[in-house]
């Protein structure tokens, strides 16, 4: 970011937006609230029938693309036996995780002064000491011993950077906060879970608030020494806020240990017989199946773009996946089969 990022106008929901209206103009469809049960394949020829919905719906298909990660792929959506993958044995396991705090403020960026940008904000310059630290301690030693000065931050305040922001959002400002924590501290309230009050029970709430109130204190004091004004100095005064644990992650997003970017990104992902091998758009053994997504390239918004390109050519046959971006763009690119290079019939997304 030495000079700078992109940021899409009007916030991030525009890219879907843009993403589904270029797919319904295709042919294509995209369905929300439909979570897929299992990827059909026929046991005996090891080739993709289709998709199987949580509702007892079936989509077939002559391909399937998954881009809900490896692990959720190989362990939840395939019929056991299907891929088989020792994930220990191959040393790949979950990235990151932690907690998300989200503020809203009422009043302007300019009110309060707000900084550009993103901030991150380390007690030292050595990440993985940091890291190791908290990874070694317990919930409740983590609650006692780390102060506001301890935490490893991110601060995101995208009202200062969506120049549409001011029209759309009038007299509001907002920031995301991300702090580093380890599956570890939330995992003993996974089983607490209650359906009938939607929480993980009176003391992972109290976790979560201390959590958050030592992550806004730091913010605070960091971004007043950048020249911020006027913002509440203690959470429970500031017009709104949400906090997220691993828990909302594994959640929300049916990831493994609430990982932020899939697999982690270490040295073994990276080894020849897992990387080139393994984590690759053509599943090798199952026809018509597809992975896309962090797993297969890196994680961030564009290694997993490029990701979609890598998926888009394997299904394709094309040698070169930036080919099927190039060409005259002000010619309409048809959908049907055989008016055209290319043809996706018969292919269906589970994300």
């Amino acid at each position: 970011y030495m000079h700078g990022g992109y940021f899409p106008r009007g916030g991030p929901g525009k890219i879907p937006q843009k993403v589904i209206k270029n797919i319904k103009a295709h042919g294509g469809n995209v369905l929300t609230k439909a979570p897929v049960e299992e990827i059909l394949v026929d046991p005996e020829t090891k080739v993709v029938k289709g998709v199987r919905m949580e509702d007892g719906g079936t989509i077939y298909a002559e391909n399937v693309v998954s881009d809900v990660g490896l692990v959720n792929t190989a362990t939840k959506l395939l019929p056991p036996g299907v891929l088989d993958i020792d994930f220990a044995k191959r040393k790949l396991h979950p990235s990151c995780t932690g907690i998300n705090l989200f503020v809203g403020l009422k009043g302007s960026p300019e009110q309060f002064n707000l900084p550009q940008g993103v901030h991150w904000i380390y007690p030292s310059n050595d990440l993985s000491a940091i890291v190791d630290r908290l990874d070694s301690m317990t919930t409740d030693q983590a609650l006692a011993e780390l102060g506001p000065n301890d935490l490893p931050l991110f601060v995101s305040i995208p009202c200062t950077t969506d120049s549409e922001w001011k029209a759309n959002h009038p007299d509001k400002s907002i920031l995301e906060i991300v702090m580093f924590a380890p599956w570890h501290w939330f995992q003993m309230y996974e089983k607490e879970y209650s359906s009938s009050t939607h929480s993980h029970g009176p003391k992972y709430a109290m976790v979560k608030k201390n959590f958050g109130e030592k992550m806004w204190t730091r913010v605070v004091e960091v971004l007043e020494h950048a020249g911020a004004k006027n913002l509440p100095k203690k959470l429970e005064n500031v017009d709104h806020f949400e906090i997220g644990t691993p828990l909302t992650f594994a959640h929300y997003f049916k990831s493994e240990q609430g990982a932020f970017y899939g697999l982690a990104n270490d040295l073994k992902r990276f080894e020849p017989e897992n990387f080139f091998l393994l984590l690759r758009p053509k599943v090798q053994g199952i026809r018509g199946l597809y992975l896309a997504g962090q797993d297969i390239v890196a994680d961030g918004i564009q290694p997993v773009t490029m990701s979609g390109y890598l998926c888009a050519a394997s299904i394709l046959g094309v040698r070169d996946p930036f080919s099927l971006v190039q060409g005259d763009r002000s010619k309409p690119v048809s959908n049907e089969a055989g008016d055209g290079p290319w043809t996706t019939k018969g292919m269906v997304t589970a994300a």
